[in-house]
């Protein structure tokens, strides 16, 4: 999905094409068929099978040679990792008869949403490619996960073993997705970043002029720094890049010299939390690493509302875990009585994340992908209507006084009104007191979801958070 300058994604068109959900609602009230028709999984079996084939306000991290700047600290893995790269790995490919010939060819994976397909990362003089492996059947070879209900198959070749899915049961927007070979021009390349998959650093984002970026995750160590190398020294290559050797997000924070431009009022609010999302290596590409932004009103029942008044926000000196105190004392007391007779489970105070992937699908159940994400994560149906996202004062009251709830927000919530809109007609059940869930309760305050957006985005740069962002 394409962004803007701001990194905010486009405005969303309703695709008629996409599944209604019709199947993983019969799933949860246990009615109706609980499998697809024939006619159902031959249009989707086609449906597969078809051929695939600046702004100055917002920051570029800009990469520097590995070696450079070695005060400033190490990388994220240690600058060890460029001892692996002899002088013949770093060699520059030299013009050929057959510019379209590969050149460098390594096995990969490229990542999105919670899925991962397996592949073959190839450069030409002028192009990077993603090759998606596919079986006998022409399928594609997507990794096995807890988040698509379907059997696992073990494969193995050579040394190396692994989990592909059986495909039929994956909903089509994410099969698609996944599906589909991928090839960019490296002049069109614009920012690299190293990036953790995992827990692991194996993994490279690429940002492209376009605004689309992908997502690669590459186990070897060797490979994954070969790569990096080719793709900034290249002759075709953007010249304004040059290779980085991980700063730590505290270095790359005061080379770009985010807060004081933002501290000078030369980057907005969002601008600067979306930066800081940036650099902490979090991405649209990944839902488990997916950007978080905070909870900024406080105030879900009044009709009017104040933005001049101190009362009217939320305290942002405080996680959402300690902003009632009633709520804050019964975290510290679980954290002060726990004891793991086993010794495995250390201490904590929240039994629950401020950002996860099911707490984005929460919030974004009404757009695709998000949809079939959480049919996927709820075993191939649509969870209870009571859990489900409903209306934004409830969920606050949730957030804020649960003690198994302490979610902040998504960046949708101050610039994306469509999310709060059931575009595609899901089914998304009855909640226990009746109430069918469709569009998103608003507060009283806003009248429309375009009304919600521009007062939620309006606080949020409003001089009180302006003063208090931490």
């Amino acid at each position: 999905m394409t962004e803007n300058s701001q990194r905010m994604r486009r405005r969303l068109l309703k695709n008629a094409s996409y599944e209604d959900h019709q199947v993983a609602a019969n799933r949860r009230d246990r009615t109706g068929s609980r499998q697809r028709g024939k006619s159902e999984d031959r249009r989707q079996r086609s449906a597969r099978n078809e051929s695939l084939s600046d702004d100055e306000n917002v920051p570029h991290l800009s990469l520097s040679v590995p070696g450079a700047d070695h005060a400033e600290g190490h990388g994220l893995d240690g600058d060890e990792e460029w001892s692996m790269i002899t002088p013949e790995d770093l060699s520059v490919m030299t013009a050929a008869s057959d510019p379209s010939a590969t050149h460098f060819s390594i096995p990969g994976e490229r990542i999105a949403l919670l899925g991962c397909v397996y592949g073959r990362i190839e450069l030409t003089q002028s192009l990077l490619r993603f090759v998606v492996e596919r079986d006998s059947s022409g399928r594609a070879c997507i990794r096995g996960s807890d988040t698509v209900p379907s059997s696992a198959t073990t494969e193995t070749s050579g040394d190396t073993t692994r989990q592909t899915v059986n495909t039929d049961d994956m909903p089509r927007v994410m099969y698609a997705e996944l599906s589909r070979d991928a090839l960019w021009q490296l002049s069109d390349i614009q920012q690299i970043h190293f990036r953790r998959y995992m827990m692991r650093g194996s993994a490279l984002e690429i940002f492209f002029r376009d605004r689309t970026s992908v997502l690669l995750n590459i186990s070897n160590k060797k490979a994954l720094m070969q790569l990096a190398w080719k793709l900034t020294s290249l002759p075709a290559a953007n010249h304004q890049l040059a290779l980085s050797d991980l700063r730590p997000p505290p270095v790359l924070m005061r080379r770009l010299g985010l807060t004081e431009r933002w501290q000078r009022g030369e980057l907005s609010n969002f601008d600067y939390l979306m930066s800081l999302n940036t650099v902490a290596g979090r991405s649209y590409n990944d839902l488990s690493q997916y950007p978080v932004f905070p909870w900024v009103i406080r105030d879900y029942t009044s009709k009017w509302l104040d933005l001049q008044n101190p009362k009217t926000y939320r305290d942002l000196s405080r996680p959402m875990g300690a902003l009632s105190e009633k709520r804050l004392r019964q975290f510290i007391e679980r954290y002060e009585s726990f004891e793991d007779p086993t010794g495995r489970i250390k201490k904590f105070h929240y039994g629950t994340h401020y950002s996860s992937a099911a707490s984005v699908a929460y919030y974004l159940i009404r757009m695709e992908p998000f949809a079939s994400v959480h049919i996927s994560l709820q075993s191939g149906k649509f969870d209870h209507a009571d859990r489900q996202f409903h209306s934004i004062a409830d969920t606050w009251n949730s957030c804020t006084t649960s003690s198994g709830d302490v979610k902040e927000l998504t960046p949708e919530f101050f610039y994306m009104p469509e999310f709060l809109i059931n575009h595609n007609g899901l089914n998304l059940g009855r909640k226990q007191d009746g109430t069918r869930l469709n569009d998103v309760k608003l507060p009283p305050w806003a009248a429309t979801p375009e009304e919600f957006i521009r007062i939620n985005r309006q606080a949020l740069e409003s001089e009180h958070v302006s003063a208090n962002l931490h």
